[in-house]
C-alpha cells in the first residue's frame, strides 16, 4: 500500500499502526492499515482486501477505527466510479485513487493530480481544532502554549500543531515562539472569536440512546437541556440529559425506547471527553449551545442565547 509523493504532490512517509489486533475481526481482515505522514500530517491509510463496503457502513467502520486512534482515515484504491468518488466526497470521506485523484479534507485540500487543483480554505473543524478552540476560549488569559494543550487535552504534538494550523488558516488567530514553545493567540475579543469561528465547529454528540438512571457514573457529565435549564431561565424538564466520550467510557447496557422519564436518562455520545471543560459536574456552554443547534424551539433559543451571554460576561468581562 505503497502512496508516492508525486501521487499526492506532498512529502510522504510511513510507519507501522499497532492498533489492528484492537479491532473486530471483520475490520482487521478486511483492510490493510498504514500510518503515514503527509507533509507532518498524521493519518490512517486503509486498503480493502475486498469491494469496499457501502457508504453507509463505510462511515460506521471509520467512527470504529478512530475509537482505537482519532486521526484521521484515508481510503485507498486503485480505481473509483464517478458516482462513489461524489459521494464520498459529500460525505467528506478522505480518499486516495492511486496516480489519479487525492482527497484529503482533513487537511484543507482538494488536489488532483491532472490539474493540480488545490483548496486551502477550511470548512469543518477536526475534532481536535474544535477541542483547541475551546481551552484558547476557557482559558483567562489571550495566549496559549501549545506544550500546555498537548499535555492537557493528551493529543500528541503532531495533532495539537495540526489543530494549531488549522486554526490559523481561520486568519483569526496567528502563532508566535516564545524559545522552544510555540504559542497560539488572536487580537479579538473571545465574543468575537466565537462568532466569527462557530460556522466551522460541529455539534459534539455522535449518537444518543436512554440508560437507566441507576447505571449513571461519574465520568458522565450534566448535558444538553439539562445544562440549559442549570444556566438559564428554562425549566427542569422531567428527563435528565448526561454526556460521555464515545467508546472509552460508554455503558454497555443501553436502551433505544423512553418508557419512564423518572427512572431513566438521556446520554450522549461526544465526539470528545465532555469533562475537560466541564464545571462543577455540567458541560461548558459552547458545547452545549453546539449540541442544540437544530432545536427549533424559540424557548431553547432564547435560553441558549441568555447562557452564551453570561459566559461573554464572566469572560470578556
Amino acid at each position: 500500500m505503497n502512496v508516492s509523493t508525486d501521487t499526492i504532490g506532498m512529502q510522504i512517509t510511513y510507519k507501522q499502526w499497532n492498533g489492528v489486533e484492537r479491532l473486530p475481526l471483520y475490520l482487521s481482515n478486511g483492510y490493510n492499515f498504514r500510518k503515514a505522514e503527509i507533509d507532518s500530517c498524521e493519518c490512517l491509510l486503509i486498503e480493502p482486501k475486498v469491494e469496499l463496503s457501502t457508504l453507509p457502513a463505510l462511515k460506521k467502520q471509520i467512527v470504529k477505527i478512530q475509537q482505537i486512534e482519532n486521526i484521521p482515515v484515508v481510503i485507498c484504491l486503485e480505481s473509483m466510479s464517478a458516482f462513489r468518488r461524489k459521494n464520498m466526497i459529500e460525505s467528506r470521506i478522505p480518499f486516495i485513487v492511486k496516480g489519479k485523484q487525492v482527497y484529503l479534507p482533513f487537511m484543507g485540500t482538494f488536489l488532483q493530480a491532472k490539474s493540480d487543483k488545490q483548496i486551502t480554505d477550511v470548512e469543518r473543524f477536526m475534532v481536535s481544532t474544535q477541542v483547541l478552540f475551546f481551552m484558547y476560549i476557557y482559558r483567562e488569559n489571550k495566549e496559549l502554549y501549545l506544550s500546555e494543550a498537548t499535555k492537557y487535552l493528551q493529543y500528541s504534538a503532531m495533532t495539537i500543531n495540526r489543530a494549531a494550523k488549522q486554526l490559523e488558516a481561520t486568519k483569526l488567530f496567528q502563532t508566535k515562539k516564545d524559545g522552544v514553545n510555540k504559542v497560539l493567540f488572536s487580537e479579538l475579543s473571545k465574543r468575537e472569536l466565537y462568532e466569527e469561528i462557530k460556522g466551522y465547529m460541529v455539534s459534539p454528540v455522535v449518537k444518543t440512546y436512554y440508560l437507566s438512571k441507576d447505571l449513571v457514573t461519574k465520568e458522565m457529565t450534566l448535558a444538553g437541556l439539562s445544562t440549559l435549564s442549570e444556566k438559564s431561565m428554562l425549566s427542569e424538564g422531567k428527563l435528565v440529559y448526561y454526556a460521555v466520550e464515545q467508546g472509552r467510557t460508554t455503558p454497555k447496557v443501553k436502551e433505544i425506547e423512553l418508557l419512564e422519564p423518572k427512572k431513566q436518562v438521556m446520554i450522549e455520545e461526544w465526539s470528545y471527553n465532555p469533562q475537560l471543560f466541564a464545571k462543577d459536574g455540567i458541560a461548558d456552554p459552547i458545547s452545549v449551545a453546539l449540541s442544540l443547534a437544530d432545536d427549533n424551539d424559540e424557548r431553547v433559543e432564547m435560553a441558549i442565547e441568555e447562557m452564551m451571554n453570561k459566559l461573554w460576561e464572566k469572560i470578556d468581562g
